[in-house]
């Protein structure tokens, strides 16, 4: 396969249940120049927690490994979980039991773990057994080549399984909070996760409540005192029970008055910003609430990176404050996101980072790249924001 790809224009990720076969196979494949990696995947568990990317992958490449599952339904399923929108997935199978492999590998207890029933007898499948199974976990289209019905039954012997998945997916249901800034960002914001089927509940400093439907998810805008505790730990507490606590986005920060404001009124942002994702925190902490995804707080132009002059005093506490709850209530998983302020935000980027968070906690983006945390060696070692690929794969061949 490898010869077949663009160089430079694809990632791929060989994968083994365990990482015994990654030193073998490094040396035979290499790095691909920074574009092949080597992680560990159990395709009967949830990849998702294993830390693979939820539907990140344009290509799925099998050989003979699927059949030697418990239950080729969730094996599948699983395999879709993986797959973009439109992903295929390629699998070489052996088509029939032969004798010389129950002599074989039927001496391992492995061969005979299957246990669902598309496959009453024996681990290996025909066609028709895989394409009922692809059709009811959710694939779209699916054939098998190197076979037709030419071939009597006792030849089936090997064959290639080509499966597409869905051409649109959802994302899992989530519940999130973001408080609201004044300016119409957030309400951009929860539109969008709206229509990636999730539930948001916006926060506005003295709005009147109502409710109203965006896309797939519902938005609920609700009215508190930002600086008021309480009032927030009321808030997560009665957020719907039917889907999962997603997370909390702070957008406050957002409506400063940037470089040029007085000493007056940055005293004004510092203590708006401050005391609104404090009393956030400190509410989401009261209410035992553990958010999946994290906590955001988002500021604008609150780094000063290279070759830039300006910045956002009041967004650079929430720098600080980040550090202290990552010390002090590191389960709430706290990550601060600073936004362009040359340009309009991708809203886009913004959710990906949202609904795709990795390991990194400190965040920037400047002229669509993504920018993280990292300590290089410039004469001296310093602390620097380094670019990196963002959180949600594009489109490439994986």
């Amino acid at each position: 396969v490898l010869p077949e790809l663009p160089a430079g224009r694809f990632d791929y990720t060989y994968t083994d249940i365990s990482a015994g076969f990654f030193a073998e196979a490094e040396a035979r494949f290499g790095d691909g120049g920074g574009s092949i990696q080597y992680l560990p995947l159990d395709i009967e568990q949830d990849p998702i927690a294993q830390g693979f990317d939820f539907h990140g992958y344009d290509l799925l490449i099998a050989s003979n490994v699927l059949h030697a599952t418990r239950y080729l339904q969730e094996t599948l399923a699983n395999c879709l979980t993986l797959l973009a929108p439109g992903g295929h997935l390629v699998a070489l199978e052996n088509l029939r039991g032969l004798g010389w492999m129950d002599l074989t590998f039927g001496q391992l207890d492995g061969w005979w773990r299957f246990a669902d029933d598309f496959r009453p007898h024996h681990a290996l499948a025909g066609p028709a057994v895989w394409n009922r199974v692809l059709a009811d976990v959710g694939f779209e289209d699916s054939q098998v080549l190197g076979v037709d019905d030419s071939f009597p039954p006792e030849t089936l012997d090997k064959g290639v399984i080509v499966a597409q998945g869905p051409a649109r997916v959802a994302e899992p249901p989530r519940a999130w909070v973001i408080a609201a800034d004044r300016g119409g960002f957030a309400q951009r914001l929860a539109a969008a996760l709206a229509d990636r089927n999730q539930t948001v509940v916006l926060a506005n400093q003295g709005a009147a409540g109502s409710a109203r439907n965006t896309g797939d998810g519902a938005v609920t805008e609700a009215a508190l005192d930002m600086a008021d505790r309480e009032a927030w730990r009321a808030l997560i507490e009665n957020l719907p029970d039917e889907v999962p606590f997603g997370g909390v986005v702070h957008l406050r920060a957002l409506e400063g008055n940037g470089g040029t404001a007085t000493a007056a009124e940055m005293v004004g942002d510092i203590r708006d910003a401050g005391s609104s994702a404090l009393a956030l925190v400190q509410g989401l902490n009261d209410s035992g609430a553990v958010p999946q995804q994290g906590v955001w707080l988002v500021t604008r132009g609150a780094q000063v990176l290279e070759r830039e002059r300006t910045g956002e005093l009041a967004g650079a506490v929430l720098w600080g404050m980040g550090k202290v709850v990552s010390l002090e209530a590191d389960y709430l998983q706290p990550r601060v996101l600073d936004l362009d302020p040359g340009g309009p935000a991708s809203l886009a980027d913004l959710a990906n980072e949202l609904l795709y968070p990795d390991r990194e906690n400190h965040i920037a983006h400047r002229a669509g790249n993504r920018l993280v945390a990292r300590l290089v060696r410039a004469g001296s070692a310093v602390n620097r924001l380094a670019s990196t690929q963002p959180a949600v794969p594009a489109p490439t061949t994986t």
